[in-house]
């Protein structure tokens, strides 16, 4: 193998050498009070090739419940009550339930208004093969969601009850990537350096 040979095999393997470096891009979309008769979109960035190559996608759906309600005892008694409400968040993906379960004592002829604690269910899925990793490299990704919530009370029969809710749509993707370093301008420097001594030993030798 000759000198200019040799060398040319050496930054081959240099550039070989160079590790793939891993790096993540997250895209998110909010969508707040998803009716059941209007359907509301999320829209998601799809996937920028300039970053990379696209390895592993990790796609997340957040079902986000809120809610309020009235509750008052009418009677002569302390007594408790159950207020719950269920909100129902329906994709693509099947549906997504978000369930807020409250229990509260309400003294004799005393009544309770209250903001009831958020409840949040997640879909989660993980893609990693070439087909579907496609679907993430075609643009933005854009898909329907409509949400039903449904009160449940239980107490004294002397008592009045409402209640009510409102669901909220989370979606977030997070891209992972693989990308090649871009050598420093010193190696680069090196090589060329390297390369011009070869030459000049190589014509050295053919004059000599």
């Amino acid at each position: 193998m000759t000198p200019m040979t040799k060398l040319f095999a050496a930054a081959a393997a240099m550039t070989c050498a160079l590790n793939a470096t891993a790096g993540t891009s997250v895209s998110e979309a909010t969508v707040f009070d998803v009716q059941s008769n209007v359907p509301s979109t999320l829209t998601l960035d799809g996937f920028d090739t300039h970053l990379g190559k696209l390895t592993s996608v990790q796609f997340e759906l957040h079902d986000r419940l809120s809610g309020y309600v009235e509750l008052a005892n009418l009677g002569n008694n302390s007594a408790d009550f159950t207020a719950n409400l269920t909100g129902v968040l329906h994709t693509a993906y099947g549906d997504i339930s978000a369930v807020s379960n409250n229990v509260f004592t309400i003294g004799a002829q005393d009544e309770l208004d209250t903001n009831l604690p958020l409840a949040t269910q997640a879909y989660t899925r993980t893609f990693n093969s070439s087909a579907e990793l496609q679907m993430f490299l075609n643009g933005p990704l854009a898909f329907s969601v409509t949400g039903k919530v449904s009160p449940f009370f239980s107490g004294p029969a002397n008592a009045s009850y409402y209640s009510e809710g409102t669901i909220d749509a989370y979606a977030k993707v997070t891209y992972t990537y693989e990308t090649l370093p871009v050598p420093e301008p010193e190696t680069y420097a090196m090589l060329l350096a390297g390369l011009g001594m070869v030459g000049a030993i190589a014509r050295r030798r053919k004059s000599a």
